[in-house]
């Protein structure tokens, strides 16, 4: 969808570019010259957000789905521990 622009960005002088400020950066060396359209590129740091949000959600739903794993193991085995003592 944004091939063009992601393009772009692999072409620019710090691998970690953030489009921002950084010098060199041929994606605002693009946006000032007209090459990417202005909207076009909100679309796509937009997408981006959306697509960072999504990640740290799915890691911490992970992270708690992890946790409530453990900690019924761990109800399961304390639990098992008192029946063996009996």
């Amino acid at each position: 969808m944004f091939g063009d622009i992601e393009a772009l960005a692999g072409r620019c002088f710090f691998s970690d570019c953030r489009h921002r400020d950084e010098p060199r950066c041929v994606v605002r060396e693009a946006l000032a010259a007209g090459t990417i359209d202005s909207e076009r590129y909100e679309s796509y740091e937009k997408l981006q957000k959306e697509l960072k949000y999504q990640a740290r959600r799915k890691d911490k739903l992970s992270e708690i789905t992890e946790k409530k794993k453990w900690k019924k193991l761990s109800r399961l085995a304390t639990q098992r521990a008192h029946l063996k003592r009996r």
